[in-house]
């Protein structure tokens, strides 16, 4: 039992592997089954812990309180030995620990919130206004997980670049491969280090409701999904001193009503000084050399994905989830299918078809991002498979990074296992010709950021969102004469060529029908006026020129793109340097870290203006 345990519990989630407390107090039962069986390998491992001999019971008692852990859970063994200890007795002893921890928190929680109790707004204004002058620079606490590579390389590069404006940086993490998070220690660290602002990505504070005093300024950076994000409404409890950044403003201000003056819109940014080392040299890039490459991680089947999902739903929840998986299924088999689509539309044909409505808003955006997930996967496989045919054909190099990839049974003979994020990802960008980028993500993301900040030259799926810009201001005039009623309706017959077969074609690709339209909501207006009128949201065909040079269409159309710039060097090149140069001007860490404090402070110092009131006045001349 315990070795079948301990082998079944490695790795259950990338490298994490739960801890295992084996309790036996019987020395003869030990001596019995390590005559009989080989458990080295299991006991050794650092995870494991031995409960033996007289003392086993206040062993375990010792090992239940430890604050990195999970509360255990008993499992029996099978037929006890004499003395054994019985599972009531353990169970007790986990109850206790289990009181003695939530005593710690609360007294933990007491006495930071009183280090906290008189630092008002306005104390904080002025400990912002003097930081690195008067008064000391700030202390930055960083919580992020071990169990997630890139929010721990964001987390890394957004300390590092805190500290190089000045200020003082502290990361918070697990200490190992089966702890957890624990709010208690996470206390420790706040009253020892006496933070100025916590960051945390993808994690609002109130989601720690006892592990964070209510006085102290906290940055969620946006990194995934807003819906997970504000989960089961959790935006709404918005704490006094708390600020989000990232993308997605318009569904956090008008689905979750976050306030308008503590978000900053911003773009997932890069860090070219992690990618690039001065010293390398050509012979460091030998090991990544290769016609093209692509960097992403496989998860298994997208039957697994859907299995797995489908699990904690009721049965009409699963009939809603398996009626909208098979719909995608069909979707994506489609040649027009490019990702840039609204996977709401499907929720909504699939209830009218099932008499089923999905009235908590949570859970709706949580099976939308479902079928995204699973129409990312569709097209990073079909460009995969795509490139891996044209290689074995021509004898070209193609290497795929990422986890997982020697399971896939097409595609094992690419891979090349996972690629440290760093130098050693900048150096497979830069040694390879071609890198690529596919999925539903946009054109401005971070694989690609980082990719051509390290000095790669990319290929990127075509997508309509990429280059409304040229089309947006004529869309702009035909919503602005559309009335506020709640009724109206966008549609291509609005507006003259060329926008209008534009229009036609981009609702027709979200899933909306052209002939209908696009409903007329705050949601929209606000976007249009993000876009054209305050230029706060980037699309990569109005960032990048070259856009249209490096998009395909279709796997097609990629495999053209690729012979044709793997025979024009110098023409590539070029290209990759025109695009690395916009990157370095507006999307890396030391500039967006100076803008976050900036608004911090602001926002602190009451100087954010509502979005709503500050779209009331005319737009500022000139767009930092």
């Amino acid at each position: 039992m315990a070795r079948n345990l301990i082998e079944a519990t490695q790795h259950t989630y990338h490298q994490f592997s739960t801890s295992v407390i084996v309790v036996e107090p019987s020395l003869l039962a030990w001596a019995v089954v390590l005559h009989l069986f080989d458990w080295r390998s299991q006991l050794a491992e650092p995870r494991v812990t031995i409960c033996a001999g007289p003392e086993a019971l206040s062993l375990f008692e010792q090992r239940v309180l430890n604050l990195d852990q999970e509360t255990p859970v008993v499992l029996s063994g099978g037929p006890a030995w004499p003395d054994s200890v019985s599972e009531g007795e353990l169970a007790a002893r986990i109850s206790a620990a289990d009181q003695a921890r939530a005593e710690l928190q609360r007294n933990g929680y007491a006495q930071a919130q009183a280090i906290y109790a008189r630092r008002e707004r306005a104390w904080w204004a002025q400990r912002y206004a003097e930081a690195g002058r008067s008064q000391p620079p700030l202390m930055i606490l960083g919580i992020t997980s071990r169990y997630t590579t890139v929010l721990q390389y964001s987390m890394r590069d957004w300390l590092a670049a805190f500290e190089r404006l000045g200020h003082r940086t502290y990361l918070y993490i697990e200490p190992d491969d089966q702890s957890h998070f624990c709010p208690i220690r996470l206390l420790e660290h706040i009253r020892r280090l006496q933070p100025d602002l916590i960051v945390i990505i993808d994690h609002l504070q109130n989601e720690y409701p006892d592990a964070f005093p209510e006085n102290l300024p906290g940055i969620c950076w946006i990194q995934d999904s807003l819906p997970h994000l504000f989960r089961a409404g959790a935006g709404r409890q918005v704490r006094p001193l708390e600020f989000v950044a990232g993308f997605g403003i318009m569904p956090a201000l008008i689905d979750f009503e976050y306030p308008s003056d503590r978000f900053l819109h911003c773009e997932i940014p890069t860090s070219p000084r992690q990618l690039v080392d001065p010293n390398e040299q050509p012979a460091d890039l030998e090991p990544y050399r290769c016609d093209v490459m692509y960097a992403t991680h496989y998860a298994g089947p997208t039957e697994q994905l859907w299995q797995k999902f489908r699990e904690p739903f009721d049965a009409a929840g699963r009939r809603l989830i398996d009626a909208a998986y098979e719909h995608l299924r069909a979707l994506v088999r489609q040649p027009e299918f490019v990702g840039d689509y609204l996977f709401e539309t499907i929720i909504e044909r699939v209830e009218k078809d099932l008499r089923l409505q999905v009235t908590d808003q949570g859970a709706r955006h949580h099976i939308a991002d479902f079928l995204w997930r699973v129409a990312d996967r569709h097209l990073r496989e079909a460009a995969i498979a795509a490139v891996g045919e044209w290689a074995q054909t021509t004898g070209r190099r193609f290497n795929l990074y990422g986890h997982g990839w020697d399971q896939h049974p097409a595609f094992a003979r690419f891979a090349r296992g996972a690629v440290e994020h760093g130098v050693p990802l900048g150096r497979a960008y830069r040694a390879a010709k071609i890198s690529l980028h596919t999925g539903c993500n946009p054109a401005l993301h971070r694989r690609v950021l980082d990719g051509l900040a390290a000095g790669g030259f990319f290929l990127i799926r075509s997508m309509p969102s990429d280059t409304m810009n040229q089309f947006w201001p004529d869309l702009h005039r035909a919503l602005e004469a559309k009335p506020n009623d709640g009724q109206s309706y966008l549609r291509p017959d609005d507006v003259d060529e060329p926008a209008r077969s534009w229009f036609h074609h981009y609702l027709k690709l979200r899933g909306y029908d052209p002939q209908i339209g696009v409903p007329v909501s705050p949601r929209l207006r606000l976007y249009f006026t993000l876009h054209c009128e305050r230029r706060w949201l980037n699309m990569a065909a109005d960032i990048w020129p070259e856009y249209d040079r490096v998009v395909f269409r279709d796997e097609r159309h990629l495999i053209d793109r690729l012979e044709y710039y793997l025979s024009h060097d110098e023409e590539r090149r070029q290209l990759a340097q025109s695009m690395r140069r916009v990157v370095l001007d507006r999307f890396t860490y030391d500039s967006l870290a100076a803008r976050l404090l900036e608004f911090v402070r602001d926002g602190l110092a009451g100087r954010n203006r509502p979005l709503l009131e500050a779209l009331a006045s005319p737009p500022a001349p000139a767009h930092a």
